[in-house]
């Protein structure tokens, strides 16, 4: 999973973005990467935290210790707007895609409920970022 957005939008209300981040092997939370690596990811993780205090804003995290969870499979975006049909959007190294059916949003919006039942709630979410 990357960050923002990689699991869908978690609940902090109707049209406020959100994330749920999986935190398995230690990967998205904790890899530094390029020149100035740990100072960057201190000021990136300092600005997940600053983040998690707006209310308009959820960050959810699924620990690794929490074991297999229902995206496995891969990253997704759900969009979802008062104007359009809500859409899932997944990309890769070299491609995207874009599902409109209404089956397939259905199906994504089960992942995103076993996420919401496993992941951390937000101030817990907020407490294990502060702490990395």
């Amino acid at each position: 999973m990357g960050l923002v957005g990689d699991a869908g939008t978690a609940s902090a209300g109707p049209g406020a973005p959100g994330a749920v981040l999986d935190d398995a092997g230690d990967f998205v939370l904790r890899l530094p990467i390029g020149r100035g690596a740990p100072e960057v990811m201190r000021g990136q993780l300092g600005h997940l935290v600053r983040l998690a205090d707006r209310n308009d804003v959820s960050i959810r995290v699924v620990p690794a210790n929490r074991g297999g969870h229902p995206a496995l499979a891969g990253h997704f975006q759900l969009i979802e707007s008062k104007d359009f049909t809500p859409v899932i959007y997944i990309d890769s190294e070299n491609s995207s895609l874009f599902l409109e059916e209404a089956a397939d949003v259905v199906a994504y919006r089960r992942v995103l409920a076993g996420m919401d039942r496993i992941a951390l709630d937000r101030a817990e979410s907020k407490r294990f970022i502060a702490d990395l």
